[in-house]
């Protein structure tokens, strides 16, 4: 059998033009990398001016979370109010969760089990307005239907930055079974079913308190739904 003789027909490239090929290949090439290393400078300096921004903000959240655990408190600076009032010389201030009311129930009952036993206790309020404030007291929840003295207590609100002294003497707390934590003087009386009840209230100034305005913690509006409510003790290390 002969063997079959295949002829191509295209012709074949000269020298010349197979160096012109490469050339226009190669300059090709070196577009496309300039192009892509532009492109990764730009991606350098968007990332930079990111991170720039970001930081301080990932560094806060950080520093927020390693201070309190707060579904309220989302920003470290809204802590200062509290910090200030709370610093002592030499010592940390450390806040431990010891009763949220969408984690642990919205009942007096549930409030009261979780949080009687304890002493320095902060509650913070956030409602279904978006307005936070709340109170401190040394003294424990427990007690039947009782108002306690207590002239290290204090009331706060985050959206203004300002605490509230209790007068001297003055009663600062009521321990109400049926109700969650009161502060005297009608300045925050919390009732039953806290998330549900639309009817927790705020006072008129300067009463058992120092505040300068009527319903001052709620914005000016004496009655408030309830967002979250949240009780945390206080220890200094």
């Amino acid at each position: 059998m002969e063997p079959k003789i295949i002829i191509n027909n295209k012709k074949p490239q000269n020298f010349e033009e197979k160096y012109y090929s490469l050339v226009n290949k190669i300059s090709s090439l070196n577009n496309r990398v300039s192009y892509l290393e532009k492109e990764n400078m730009d991606l350098k300096t968007r990332l930079s001016i990111l991170e720039k921004f970001l930081k301080p903000k990932i560094d806060d959240q950080i520093k927020l979370k390693e201070k309190i655990l707060s579904d309220i408190i989302i920003d470290i600076k809204e802590l200062d109010v509290i910090n200030k009032r709370l610093l002592r010389q030499n010592k940390r201030t450390v806040y431990t969760l010891i009763y949220k009311a969408t984690r642990d129930g919205d009942k007096a009952d549930n409030f009261h089990a979780m949080c009687d036993s304890y002493n320095n206790t902060i509650v913070l309020i956030k409602t279904t307005k978006g307005r936070k404030f709340g109170g401190f007291t040394h003294e424990k929840w427990e007690g039947e239907d009782v108002n306690k003295i207590d002239n290290r207590a204090f009331l706060f609100s985050i959206d203004k930055q300002k605490t509230y002294d209790v007068y001297k003497n003055d009663e600062a707390i009521g321990c109400y079974k049926l109700n969650g934590p009161d502060f005297c003087g009608w300045q925050i009386v919390i009732h039953d079913n806290f998330l549900s009840n639309k009817q927790c209230y705020t006072g008129e100034k300067d009463i058992n308190f120092k505040t300068e305005e009527d319903y001052e913690l709620n914005g000016g509006e004496k009655y408030f739904g309830i967002e979250e409510l949240e009780v945390f003790q206080i220890k200094w290390e």
